[in-house]
């Protein structure tokens, strides 16, 4: 049961309304199933846009300005039990201009969570004239995830976006809950979150958030249990309604920001040793292997696919985890969390989707990474999918398989290119380099001087090598096996100019 504390809980004005035509009235028994029928009935309806304009002193806000427009004490809201969740409402401004209508359960039944501009801090910001079903832009769920304080674990927002994190860590990549036709000629379609309903479990410090997602083209419902912690993670159910015919959706979207790293530094004037808060794409395929793609901020768009066939996992992960890794003492990359994507059930055929776009700021999330199905979603017949979310530190591989730690490149001899590749784990300590092969392929181009060697630093294994190329792009595959079985992840690399 959720805990009232202050008057955003207030039933407000008779003239607005209580339901705002979600089809769950005060006080109505509540169910995932009840936001699922919500959600095929709106994909029956034409599509209505809401009505998303700001007044101007809210839409002209800076960041910092819209950042400091924080509920009040008294206006959040605290389940009970020794694991409390507190639920903190977002007030809109800034880019944030969309109203998401706000509900707690309570007892099993819904309560809607009415604006009150006396329960914001304001500031010298006047209030808006309307106050009736100006609504809110998401919601901020603080937690004990360790030190004994209270704090932020997760931001639900805006267009269907999600941050969260584990203890000791700072707010770094952000999820998706749908993507429609990313970096599509046809131009990329965002839903948004109609209404959230938010259930906080009393004893079990879980937190299960019920959004309505819609758009032009789909209308969806989407359960989500957080559990923080040392690593948070969230539950995801999705069921979506297609009004049209969908060919290019994504499921379990992840998108970060990546500047420049320690392979890829040419034409870099930064002091900072590396700017990114997500280093590489990490895949778990239906096939067996355990896949490494470094991240690039490329010279032009760049869009991979992997195809696959009931993908164990896949998420952007951050690996570097000390300071000296970066040497940026502001934004401390290496706190930034690791999101890695679990399938539950059979996901059947299509592809792990990645998208590196051209950036020149370290505040852009110009790399996004989706599960892309093959077969298009049709009207009539609901879409259902679901997944487990692992917000922390870099996930480990496959047990038994070294992973890879560094990717290096420069200028090699005769106009080559030159490669140096870092793996590490406990299974290459005890294996003589004579025990070890390094089994790489190029798609165009020669490969020379293929090496092995110990690395001085503990369990690592360094591969060196050089390639020729031959033609604008070459895809690299390299992996270190022992008698019958791979040590490691296979390394995967696109050359280009």
């Amino acid at each position: 049961m959720i805990a009232g504390a202050g008057a955003v809980l207030a039933t407000g004005a008779a003239a607005q309304p209580v339901d705002g035509g979600f089809g769950l009235s005060e006080g109505d028994a509540f169910s995932f199933e009840s936001v699922v029928q919500r959600a095929r009935a709106l994909a029956d309806q034409p599509f209505e846009p809401l009505a998303a304009e700001l007044p101007a002193q809210f839409a002209e806000l800076s960041p910092g300005e819209h950042a400091a427009l924080r509920a009040n004490a008294d206006a959040v809201i605290r389940s009970g039990g020794p694991n409390p969740i507190l639920i903190e409402p977002l007030h809109r401004g800034f880019i944030f201009d969309k109203p998401t209508a706000l509900h707690v359960v309570e007892g099993g039944r819904v309560r809607r969570l009415l604006y009150r501009s006396a329960d914001f801090n304001l500031g010298a910001i006047a209030p808006p004239e309307e106050e009736a079903n100006f609504d809110f832009s998401g919601v901020r769920l603080h937690a004990d995830i360790g030190g004994g304080n209270e704090a932020p674990f997760a931001i639900i927002q805006d267009a269907s976006f999600i941050q969260a994190l584990a203890s000791g860590q700072r707010f770094g990549a952000v999820t998706r809950m749908l993507i429609l036709r990313a970096a599509d000629r046809r131009g990329e379609e965002f839903p948004f979150v109609r209404a959230l309903w938010i259930e906080a479990s009393p004893t079990a410090g879980a937190v299960t958030v019920n959004a309505l997602l819609d758009s032009e083209s789909t209308a969806a419902a989407i359960r989500m249990t957080f559990r923080p912690g040392r690593t948070t993670t969230a539950d995801v159910e999705m069921v979506l309604f297609a009004r049209v015919e969908l060919d290019h959706i994504g499921i379990g979207g992840i998108a970060g920001s990546y500047l420049f790293g320690p392979g890829d530094r040419l034409g870099t004037d930064d002091l900072r040793a590396a700017a990114y808060e997500v280093e590489g794409l990490a895949m778990d395929n239906g096939f067996g292997e355990a896949l490494w793609r470094p991240l690039h901020n490329p010279a032009s768009l760049r869009i991979s696919s992997f195809l696959d066939h009931n993908p164990r996992g896949f998420g952007l992960m951050q690996r570097a985890r000390t300071f000296e890794a970066f040497h940026d003492e502001i934004r401390r990359w290496e706190l930034r969390p690791s999101v890695w994507v679990e399938t539950v059930g059979s996901w059947g055929e299509g592809s792990v989707q990645l998208i590196e776009i051209p950036s020149d700021s370290d505040t852009n999330d110009n790399i996004l990474a989706y599960w892309r199905p093959k077969l298009p979603v049709v009207p009539g017949s609901p879409f259902r999918v679901a997944y487990r979310q692992h917000w922390g530190r870099a996930r480990e591989i496959r047990p038994g398989r070294a992973r890879v730690t560094r990717t290096r490149t420069g200028a090699g001899a005769d106009e080559r290119r030159a490669f140096a590749v870092d793996f590490s784990g406990t299974v290459l300590i005890d294996i003589s380099l004579d025990r070890m092969n390094p089994v790489i392929s190029a798609s165009a181009g020669t490969v020379h001087g293929l090496r092995l060697w110990r690395h001085p630093d503990g369990d690592a294994v360094r591969v060196t090598f050089e390639l020729e190329p031959d033609g604008d792009v070459s895809e690299l595959r390299l992996a270190i096996w022992g008698d019958r079985n791979p040590l490691t992840e296979t390394w995967l690399y696109q050359w280009t100019p």
